[in-house]
């Protein structure tokens, strides 16, 4: 391949590449905080919380990411609500993987033993308290919710 033919062809390539890499960067981090946030509801006790997520997270990791972009894309719009592309790719991956994130963020709370909370709770916390004080640090500790959100960036 000659330098005449490669160097405008590698300029969109790079341009390609940095649009691809904001958008994997604000999709990732739209889905891991909306996706702690859905496992934490989901483990609610309070059905009217939990069911909701539930619904939304079997939805969601049953539609292709594809279908959900598309969605997105075109349905949006049709409500009145214009986005640009890449704010629709944004939005749309990161629901759908705020889906997947929140199964990752419910299993590892459902990971940590009920003693921890219930020994914050004879300490005087509320339940608020506790979970954000005592459980959600063990959750986020090294060994829960690192090796399960690695399998999730693989696939």
């Amino acid at each position: 391949m000659t330098a005449e033919v490669f160097l405008p062809v590698a300029a969109h390539l790079w341009r390609g590449l940095m649009a691809t890499l904001w958008v994997s960067l604000l999709s990732t981090l739209l889905a891991s905080a909306a996706g702690i946030a859905l496992g934490v509801l989901a483990q609610s006790r309070q059905r009217w919380l939990a069911w909701p997520v539930r619904w939304y997270v079997e939805v969601f990791r049953g539609v292709p990411s594809l279908l959900t972009l598309l969605f997105v894309f075109f349905a949006l719009p049709q409500a009145g609500l214009a986005t640009s592309p890449v704010a629709a790719s944004v939005i749309g991956l990161g629901l759908w993987g705020s889906a997947g994130v929140s199964e990752i963020a419910r299993g590892a709370l459902a990971s940590i033993p009920a003693q921890q909370s219930e020994g914050a709770r004879a300490l005087g916390m509320g339940a608020l308290e506790a979970t954000v004080h005592v459980v959600l640090p063990r959750v986020f500790a090294p060994k829960t919710l690192s090796p399960r959100s690695v399998c999730a960036g693989v696939t």
